[in-house]
C-alpha cells in the first residue's frame, strides 16, 4: 500500500513538472514605448501605448508621424517605432521608423494574459540593429511583463531604422491531458507491483 501511495505521489509530481514546462500562448497585453532627452531639459517622455492589445499576427503597437502620442509634456518629436509580437514564434520585434535623437528609449509588454495561465520564464535578445550607435539594451521581466531599455546618457543616440528581436519563453500551469496522466500512472503502478513481488 505504501508503494502504491508513493507511486501516486510521484505521478502527481511528474504532472506538475510537465505542466510547468508546457508551451503557452500569449493572447493580450499592454504595449508601450517611451523616449526621452532627460539631460536636455525634458519634462517627461514621449509615450505611445496600446492597452489591452489583442496578440495575433498583426502589429500590436503602430507609431507613425500621424499617431497621437499618449503623453508628450515636452512637445518632443521623434523616436517613432512599432512593437510586434508573433504568437507562433514567441518573438517580439521592435522596429524603428525614424532617426531622431534621444537619450533613453524604453519598451514594455505588461499585464500579459495567456490562454493557459501562462508565465514568462525567459527573454533573450536574438538581434539588435535598432540604434546608432549599436549597443545592447538591458532586459528585465517577471511572470507577466517585459521591460527593454536603451540608455546612453549623457550622450544622445539615434534610431538606425533597423530592428531588435527578442525571444520570449513561456510556460503554463495547465494540467496535462488525461491520456498522458494515465500512462504515467499505469507505469508507476506497474513499478510498485514489481516492488511488492520482490
Amino acid at each position: 500500500m505504501k508503494k502504491i501511495f508513493l507511486a501516486g505521489l510521484a505521478t502527481g509530481l511528474m504532472m506538475i513538472g510537465m505542466a510547468g514546462s508546457a508551451q503557452a500562448t500569449l493572447t493580450s497585453g499592454d504595449f508601450r514605448t517611451e523616449s526621452d532627452l532627460p539631460d536636455y531639459g525634458s519634462v517627461g517622455p514621449l509615450v505611445y501605448q496600446n492597452l489591452g492589445a489583442a496578440i495575433n499576427n498583426g502589429i500590436e503597437l503602430t507609431v507613425t508621424e500621424d499617431t497621437i502620442p499618449f503623453q508628450n509634456p515636452s512637445n518632443y518629436s521623434g523616436a517613432f517605432g512599432t512593437m510586434d509580437y508573433n504568437p507562433t514564434s514567441n518573438i517580439l520585434t521592435i522596429t524603428s521608423q525614424d532617426n531622431m535623437d534621444f537619450q533613453t528609449f524604453d519598451a514594455w509588454m505588461s499585464n500579459i494574459i495567456g490562454d493557459q495561465g501562462d508565465m514568462i520564464t525567459n527573454v533573450s535578445m536574438l538581434s539588435n540593429s535598432l540604434t546608432d550607435p549599436i549597443f545592447d539594451p538591458s532586459i528585465s521581466f517577471n511572470a507577466d511583463s517585459i521591460h527593454i531599455s536603451w540608455n546612453y546618457r549623457p550622450d544622445v543616440f539615434f534610431f538606425s531604422e533597423g530592428i531588435a528581436e527578442f525571444q520570449i519563453t513561456t510556460s503554463t500551469s495547465a494540467v496535462p491531458e488525461p491520456a498522458t496522466m494515465l500512462l504515467f500512472g499505469a507505469g508507476l503502478a506497474g513499478l510498485a507491483a514489481v516492488g511488492r513481488k520482490k
